[in-house]
């Protein structure tokens, strides 16, 4: 049987890249992106650490997402007595 040996796919690279260099409260550097990854709660919380946008907290992909516009839910009757 032959052995082969594969490569592992660019995303997993990055991924593994990334939890390398996980940014914590201690870490964060100014223009580092704020959003929260995980509970933190729970052993491994980080923030996503990539470049922030200018004048923005969060990065690019952050940005977009934090000022998506909610979506309409319907109105529920409440008894508000």
């Amino acid at each position: 049987m032959e052995s082969t040996t594969e490569m592992p796919h660019d995303a997993t690279v990055l991924k593994d890249k990334k939890a390398a260099v996980r940014k914590t409260v201690a870490t964060l550097g100014t223009n580092d992106c704020r959003w929260p990854i995980g509970d933190p709660q729970i052993a491994g919380f980080h923030f996503c650490g990539e470049h922030a946008s200018d004048g923005h907290p969060y990065c690019k992909k952050h940005t977009a997402q934090a000022s998506t516009p909610a979506r309409p839910r319907p109105i529920q009757n409440r008894n508000w007595e």
